[in-house]
């Protein structure tokens, strides 16, 4: 069949638009008809070339892909449902999975003679002609890909100003040439005439100039434009959402601590003024906010760009002002920092608590796009096979509030739209129950923390928010000069509390209004006590007049008393019966619910509704724990005990943070001293336990340091050994300053992804330990302590020493992993670890090994196994230079980036520092030996003693090489171990 043969009939929209435009006569753009531009003709002109011309290089290359022996589709007669049935003996939901309901009419015609669009042509390759379409390089693949997005993207450059048609038709040349070229690479097959046709039918469009005589022809072309579902879908779609997401507003709830009606900022914050990037990161890396959509990770074996980000995180870290952030860069309300987030035709928020749809099709059609829907569809069920087609991303924000319905939207959203781009965010208590939902419809995701606010982000979130609300630029700058001076020093105290967003900005206002209060804030509760006293002291003072005395505080116990009941059935949202109640409460105390509610909790506006909804919800889950420890502290303070408060509830477990704040109510109010027993007897029931250091620092701090908190305390930790890591070691460390614990042994593990550095507190906290422990632990009666800086041992670049330093004279070091620095002689940090049995050290310059060697002199007699890595730099570090290392048990050497060239260096170093006891294990990660290099290395190793060569290389050897390998290291005695 000719490719090109329908440009000459005359039924082609195509033919006809070339009969009309490629003469060469044109008309002046005063004389063009009313509602018509050249800007429009100019965009007739890509579209032409993307949809039409476009489409046949499609239907070309597929068609040619189903004929091949390879697919067995007997020649024209078969259709895709009887190949699904007959040659792939899949069922009709495998064909139902494969298409969309669009391509249904197609299934059972003869696709060799019927025309098809892009999309059906797409899923052709990839569903049925997938074992050719595998076999297409990278390049060709990716061409395809982006073909198929032309279709949908150039409804986004209808009626710009800044489209270049030449640099389009061009592209298009190139993508259509490579498809052509990598299909025929594949298949043998020759599309030389089908380019030449391509490249001179693009060219002419191009050159084109319109004709007076054939208006209507081309209004008709543009009218069809115009009625492409998939156009309307997405021009009417992607204003209304960027029109709602404009509108999307998070009532500030600090607006009534405003002085006076001029300091107006502090009414709306814009995302785009206050949005500070935060700490995101996997199990091994931080991501730049910039890089969100193009985090990677490895399935089956590749790397990849998952399709669902998982972001979790606590309550208030700042998941919610992330997901508006990836919004107002969509919108272009915010600088674009996001990458590719413009690449996305669509972008649809789903709120969980807004969410009042049974199914996905309802909420998009009635809570999204209800206008671009009522407008522009008749048929609602026509929106998701549609959306099907486009680059689309979901953000689905708050899974862990989410009900039953709601549930159901985002498993329609999984199950629907598994290979589109889902950013999910939930608390970390829902994480496995969001990582299964993907995995029951294999979707590829990755799981990434937001960790609220690393020191850097604290501080500019610090300045923005000053900004906000300071308009004196001079007053602006003293005041966060002495704010962020408090959070250096007594502000330590609030640990975790200052990297969540929202208590931040809420301790910033309570700053503002009186310094001295924070002076007097020691623990967690202490802090909201004193911001919700704020809050009712300038809700009292709008509201100027009441009937009785302590009315709001008696609404304040009245919520918090819902805040534990809706802790209980797992809510954040207020309900509509919940919002009665409190309503209620108000009129009965005669305070104005609106003031009330918008004083204390969060209210939102849905927009997409047409009768504006608000709704209520709590700031976070710590305002509702603390809240609920206030009522329940009344409650004991009323007569109730607290063994009757725990019989009430069975799973205590969930509530370990309310327990925190109920402890901190109880000693505020002077009430701890006799409910001491009954408390720990609750924490038993909340099953915390043993090593949840940080859940019994807060429990001490929360406390005030009651002596027989921690005496109590002290029993409950682990007796004789302790292990922390970088999720508690300061926590544990303060507990141990804090407690009587009789500790024998205490390790302190980091991972690799981690940098004890920047771990706030931990070095001053292990620093303060010499006094703290001073009179029970000291060089006669020592912890016995295992320091793991994993980092430091296989790449960071700062040296360990700090820490060793801290251990005297209260810890004996007996195993060691990290890194050594220059050291001045006579002060050797290892030098009087005489216990130590096991070292990993990672050594950088020649004066860290003179420190080490000196070491090794002394403390010889313990040491049973020594790991050393030689970073060293091979150009200034001569094998002589370096001495004996002097251990009594057994020597490894690990040497990185090794070359060729550097065989004989490598030779001479180790024979230099084993002597004469010789080395039974060399590491070589990261290097770039050859197949000659290693045989040189082999016997030169064997003559030091080594047994096994751990070896990374970057070169790839023959098979034959490969066997020579083999027989060599048998006959040298060597075991290597392949790394890679």
């Amino acid at each position: 069949m000719d490719s090109w043969k329908f440009l000459r009939e005359p039924a082609s929209h195509l033919a006809m638009f070339l009969s009309t435009v490629l003469m060469q006569t044109g008309l002046p753009e005063s004389r063009m008809p009313k509602g018509f531009s050249l800007e429009d003709f100019n965009f007739s002109k890509v579209y032409k070339c993307i949809n039409q011309v476009g489409q046949k290089t499609m239907c070309d290359v597929s068609r040619t892909m189903y004929l091949h022996s390879h697919v067995n589709s007997t020649g024209e007669t078969m259709s895709v449902r009887e190949y699904f049935k007959k040659v792939l003996d899949l069922g009709s939901t495998k064909l139902k999975n494969a298409f969309s309901k669009i391509d249904l009419p197609l299934l059972d015609k003869n696709i060799m003679k019927d025309e098809f669009d892009i999309s059906f042509a797409y899923r052709l390759m990839t569903a049925v002609c997938y074992n050719i379409y595998n076999e297409l390089d990278s390049n060709c693949q990716q061409n395809i890909t982006i073909l198929k997005s032309l279709r949908n993207k150039i409804s986004h450059k209808y009626q710009s100003n800044h489209l270049d048609v030449t640099a389009e038709i061009d592209n298009l040349k190139k993508v259509l040439k490579e498809i052509y070229i990598g299909v025929g690479n594949v298949l043998q097959k020759d599309f030389k005439e089908n380019i030449e046709t391509m490249e001179k039918t693009l060219s002419d469009i191009h050159d084109a100039q319109i004709r007076q005589d054939d208006m209507i022809t081309y209004e008709e072309d543009v009218k069809a434009f115009k009625m492409d579902k998939t156009h309307k879908l997405i021009a009417h779609g992607c204003k209304e959402l960027k029109t709602l997401y404009g509108q999307l507003t998070v009532l500030n709830p600090c607006t009534w601590i405003s002085r006076d009606s001029s300091e107006s900022s502090l009414r709306k914050f814009r995302v785009d003024k206050i949005f500070t990037p935060l700490k995101i990161e996997d199990s091994d890396r931080k991501i730049l906010i910039s890089e969100l959509l193009q985090a990677s990770t490895r399935i089956a074996g590749e790397e990849k760009i998952p399709c669902a980000l998982i972001l979790y995180g606590l309550a208030g870290s700042g998941k919610t002002s992330l997901c508006r952030y990836i919004l107002s860069n969509w919108c272009g309300i915010a600088e674009k920092i996001i990458n590719t987030i413009e690449n996305f035709d669509l972008v649809f928020l789903v709120e969980v608590r807004t969410v009042k749809s049974k199914t996905l099709t309802e909420y998009l059609t009635q809570q999204r796009l209800p206008k671009t829907h009522n407008e522009q569809f008749k048929d609602s069920f026509e929106i998701i096979p549609l959306l099907q087609e486009l680059d689309i991303l979901f953000v689905i924000d708050g899974f862990d509030e989410a009900g039953d319905e709601a549930k159901n939207i985002v498993e329609e959203i999984f199950a629907k739209f598994s290979n589109k781009r889902i950013i999910l965010t939930t608390r970390p208590e829902y994480h496995t129950d969001v990582v299964l939902l993907s995995n029951r419809y294999h979707v590829d995701c990755l799981s990434i923390e937001v960790c609220g606010f690393d020191d850097a982000g604290l501080r500019e979130f610090t300045i923005k928010v000053f900004t906000a609300v300071e308009e004196n630029e001079m007053k602006r700058k003293i005041q966060i000069s002495e704010f962020l001076k408090y959070i250096r020093g007594r502000g330590k105290v609030l640990g975790s509390h200052l990297k969540l967003p929202l208590t931040l900005a809420l301790l910033i206002y309570l700053w503002r209004d009186n310094p001295d209060i924070l002076n007097r804030v020691t623990t967690a509760t202490n802090l909201y006590c004193e911001l919700f006293k704020l809050c009712q002291k300038k809700l009292e003072e709008r509201l100027r007049t009441f009937s009785r005395t302590g009315a709001v505080q008696n609404v304040m116990l009245f919520l918090g008393k819902q805040a534990w009941f809706m802790l209980q059935s797992n809510n954040i949202c207020i309900s509509e019966d919940i919002k009665k109640k409190i309503i209620e409460k108000c009129e009965y105390e005669k305070i104005n619910d609106i003031e009330f509610m918008s004083a204390f909790l969060m209210c939102e506006i849905d927009e997409s509704n047409e009768a504006t909804e608000s709704t209520y919800a709590f700031l976070h889950k710590t305002q509702m724990e603390y809240l609920a420890a206030g009522f329940l502290a009344n409650a004991v303070m009323g007569g109730e005990t607290l063994d009757s408060i725990r019989n009430k509830i069975t799973e205590w477990r969930k509530y370990h943070e309310v327990i925190v704040f109920l402890t901190g109510h109880l000693a505020i109010n002077h009430i701890l001293e006799k409910n001491i027993g009954p408390l720990f007897t609750l924490i038993k029931k909340s099953e915390t336990g043993i090593g949840n250091y940080n859940f019994w620092w807060k429990i001490l701090t929360e406390a005030l340091h009651h002596r027989k908190v921690a005496y109590t305390i002290a029993r409950e930790l682990p007796l004789r050994r302790w292990e922390l890591n970088d999720t508690h070691v300061v926590t544990g460390l303060q507990l141990l300053s804090n407690t009587p614990v009789d500790l024998q042994e205490l390790k302190i593990e980091m991972p690799s992804n981690v940098e004890p550095y920047d771990i706030p507190e931990l070095l001053d906290t292990m620093t303060n330990l010499r006094d703290k422990l001073r009179n029970r632990y000291d060089k006669n009666n020592p912890i016995l302590v295992e320091l793991h800086f994993w980092r430091h041992n296989e790449y960071s670049t700062k040296p360990s020493d700090d820490f060793i330093r801290t251990l005297h004279p209260w810890g004996h070091l007996t195993t060691f992993t990290g890194s050594l620095g220059n050291q001045r002689e006579g002060k050797e940090v290892l030098s009087f670890c005489f216990k130590l049995k096991k070292i990993r050290v990672r050594i950088m310059t020649l004066e860290a090994f003179r420190s080490l060697s000196k070491s090794l002199s002394r403390i010889y007699k313990s040491v049973k196994l020594l790991r050393v890595t030689l970073a060293l730099p091979v150009y200034n570090c001569a094998p002589e230079k370096l001495s004996n290392l002097q251990i009594s048990g057994g020597l490894e050497v690990t040497v990185p980036d090794i070359k060729d060239e550097d065989k004989e260096w490598l030779n001479g170093c180790v024979r230099q520092i084993c002597g004469g006891k010789g080395c039974r294990h060399i590491t070589l990660p990261n290097s770039q030996l050859t197949f000659s290099g290693i045989m040189w290395l082999l016997p030169a190793l064997r003559g030091i003693g080594c047994e096994k060569l751990s070896l990374e290389t970057v070169t790839d050897f023959s098979y034959p090489e490969r066997m020579t390998l083999e027989r060599k290291e048998k006959e040298m005695c060597i075991e290597i171990n392949w790394i890679n």
